[in-house]
């Protein structure tokens, strides 16, 4: 359903926030965000989520050099504060991230 839509975003001229769900190579997110001048990668600060997370960003979104990838410097992540598991501190990420962090939301 979002490719009928995708060749419209040119035509918009306001700020538009659009829920692509989850990335997966090959599906019609892509052609969304292929035209975003930003995106946003939610995740946990858990160990596991947030170092899979940060290398997806740090290689461009691709998980094979077959994937379409992401326009270089658009992708940052924002980290939803949640209880269990291992996590990494807020401080810690964003040192480590310096500039793919985006924000800290509590849950």
């Amino acid at each position: 359903p979002r490719l009928p839509w995708v060749p419209s975003l040119r035509e918009l001229d306001a700020p538009v926030v659009i829920d692509v769900g989850r990335l997966r190579a090959g599906t019609a997110a892509w052609g969304v965000l292929a035209h975003a001048d930003h995106v946003l990668v939610c995740t946990s600060p858990e160990v596991a989520a947030a170092v899979s997370t940060a290398e997806w960003l740090r290689a461009g979104g691709r998980m094979s050099a077959a994937d379409p990838g992401l326009a270089d410097g658009i992708a940052r992540m924002v980290v939803v504060e949640s209880a269990g598991g291992i996590a990494f501190s807020k401080n810690t990420l964003q040192a480590d991230l310096d500039t793919l962090f985006a924000a800290w939301l509590p849950w």
